[in-house]
C-alpha cells in the first residue's frame, strides 16, 4: 500500500485517489531478466528463449524468476520450497527436483542446447552461464 484516507472521508476523494494509483502502476515496470538467450519478463509473466515462448506453470515460472534474479547464489532446495510455499501448502522439498526436471525438459524442447540450471553438488541449483 501506498497510499490510505482515514474516516471520515469523501467518496470524491477516494475515487480520485484510485485514479492516481492506477495511473502510477502502469508507468512501474519491472526490469526485464535476461541472461543469454533466456528472457523473462516480470510484468508480462512471459518466459522466452532465443524469441521462442516457454509455457511454464506458476511454480516453474517462480523457480526461474528467483534464479534470474540472483543469477551467482546457490538455492537450495529448501530455500526454493519456502520461497514457493504458502503457510498452509504441505508439498515436499522433493517436489522441487521434479519441477526443476520440468523446467529443464521445457527450455530444451524451445531450444536450449546447453542446462540453463547448473546442480551444484550437495548445495542446491543456480543459474549456469549460458549463451
Amino acid at each position: 500500500a501506498d497510499d490510505y484516507v482515514v474516516k471520515p472521508f469523501d467518496l470524491a476523494e477516494v475515487s480520485a485517489r484510485i485514479r492516481a494509483v492506477s495511473r502510477r502502476q502502469g508507468q512501474m515496470r519491472q526490469p526485464i531478466l535476461q541472461r543469454g538467450r533466456l528472457r523473462l519478463d516480470p510484468s508480462r509473466r512471459l518466459v522466452t528463449y532465443d524469441g521462442n515462448p516457454v509455457p511454464l506453470t506458476g511454480t516453474e515460472y517462480t523457480i526461474l524468476e528467483t534464479l534470474m534474479h540472483s543469477p551467482r547464489q546457490v538455492f537450495s532446495k529448501h530455500l526454493l520450497h519456502e520461497k514457493l510455499t504458502t503457510f498452509n501448502d504441505d508439498a515436499e522439498r522433493d517436489s522441487i527436483k521434479t519441477h526443476i526436471t520440468n523446467l529443464r525438459r521445457k527450455l530444451r524442447t524451445v531450444g536450449a542446447n546447453e542446462d540453463p540450471i547448473e546442480n551444484v553438488y550437495g548445495m542446491g541449483y543456480r543459474l549456469a552461464d549460458i549463451g
